[in-house]
C-alpha cells in the first residue's frame, strides 16, 4: 500500500506521504454491493466479476480528483490491485458513487484494464481495501496525466508528487474466501 502519512480520520489502510497542514478529512465509503462485510459471488471471479457501487459521502468542496484504489494484501506477493480508477473535474466534488460516468480506468494485476474481481485460492478469507482519495488537483491530462492503462506505481506516485494536497480519504474493507 501508500506510504504512511499519520493519522487519517479512518484508519485502515496507510495513505500517500503528502505536505499536509493539517489531518486529512475523513471521507465516507460504503457500498451496498458490500454491506455485509463480504463481497457476494456476482463481484468475484466465480460469478460476473461486477465493480461494486461505491457511495461517497463527505467530499471536500476542492476536490479536483477522486480515485480509488481496491487492492487485496493478503496475497504472496502483497497488495494484487483489482481495481485503480480515478475522475477528474470540479464535479468530483459532488460525486455521490463511483465509478461516475467518464472515469479513466488503470491496469489491474490480472493484466487487464479496470475492474477483476476477486479470486483467492481456496482457505482463508483475503481481506479487500477500497481506498477511495480527494485530491486538490487534476490527475489527468490537465494535471498528472494519468490516462487510461495508467498503473498503480503512477497513480500513488502523482498522489505523493505535491501537486496539490490530498484533502480527503476513506477506506471499506471486505473479505472473500473461496469453498
Amino acid at each position: 500500500m501508500l506510504a504512511a502519512c499519520g493519522d487519517t480520520g479512518s484508519g485502515g489502510a496507510t495513505t500517500p506521504a503528502t505536505s499536509q497542514a493539517s489531518p486529512l478529512a475523513p471521507l465516507s465509503v460504503t457500498s451496498a454491493d458490500l454491506a455485509a462485510g463480504t463481497f457476494p459471488k456476482e463481484l468475484t471471479c466465480d460469478g460476473a466479476s461486477r465493480a461494486p457501487v461505491i457511495s461517497l459521502a463527505g467530499i471536500p468542496a476542492s476536490t479536483q480528483s477522486l480515485a480509488i484504489e481496491v487492492l487485496d494484501p493478503d496475497t504472496p506477493s502483497g497488495n494484487f490491485a483489482h481495481w485503480l480508477a480515478f475522475s477528474d473535474g470540479a464535479a468530483a466534488a459532488t460525486i455521490a458513487t463511483f465509478p461516475p460516468a467518464g472515469s479513466v480506468e488503470g491496469s489491474n494485476d490480472a493484466g487487464g484494464t479496470g475492474y477483476t474481481g476477486p479470486c483467492p485460492p481456496k482457505g482463508p478469507p483475503h481481506h479487500y481495501h477500497v481506498m477511495v482519495f480527494a485530491l486538490g488537483f487534476s490527475l489527468g491530462k490537465d494535471g498528472a496525466g494519468l490516462s487510461s492503462g495508467f498503473s498503480r506505481t503512477q497513480l500513488e506516485d502523482a498522489i505523493k508528487s505535491n501537486r496539490g494536497p490530498l484533502l480527503a480519504r476513506g477506506d471499506l474493507i471486505a473479505t472473500y474466501a473461496r469453498a
